[in-house]
């Protein structure tokens, strides 16, 4: 049987901590591992909790490379 798993995060909470720490590690991860041809650059900036808004809307209207608009 599958159940769903619903977890709350209060803020300040260990536990939003620790998750926060793991998606550091893997963002960290997909930067350090990323490749130009499969466009992983953008994606790791996207991803990023500290890239402005702005930033990320501009990243967002880059054509991917190698792909016809």
């Amino acid at each position: 049987m599958n159940k769903n798993v619903c977890i709350l995060l209060i803020p300040g909470s260990a536990e939003l901590s620790a998750a926060s720490e793991t998606l550091k590690g893997f963002l960290r991860q997909w930067k350090a591992e990323a490749v130009s041809f499969n466009d992983d650059e953008r994606f790791g900036s996207l991803f990023d909790r500290v890239v402005s808004r702005k930033e990320k809307a501009m990243l967002q209207q880059v054509p991917i490379a190698g792909k016809r608009p």
